[in-house]
């Protein structure tokens, strides 16, 4: 699963991750998106982390794309979002610290 956060008011994207992992034997390790969400960011709490996103930029939308259907590699997508995101705007979303 990849999911991408936007600022609602704006439809700007601030922050694409994902949630499992492709081994090298093709099996899935899998993270429920619930739990991948509710990891810390930053050492810091998640619910805080949000908190500041929307005291921030107001009611947030969370998209998620399902890589599994699309028999696509969580992280290939999500590199892919992150590299079309950065070829357009010369770098990357607010909340992305790296690629």
């Amino acid at each position: 699963m990849v999911y991408i956060f936007f600022f609602n008011s704006k439809n700007e994207c601030i922050y694409i991750g994902k949630a499992g992992t492709v081994l090298q034997n093709g099996n899935i390790k899998s993270q429920d998106i619930c739990k991948r969400l509710n990891n810390k960011r930053k050492k810091k709490n998640s619910k805080k982390v949000y908190e500041e996103w929307y005291s921030k930029h107001g009611i947030l939308k969370i998209k998620v794309i399902d890589t599994w259907k699309i028999k696509k590699c969580p992280g290939f997508v999500e590199y892919d979002l992150l590299q079309s995101y950065f070829d357009e705007y010369k770098k990357l979303p607010e909340y992305n610290t790296c690629f």
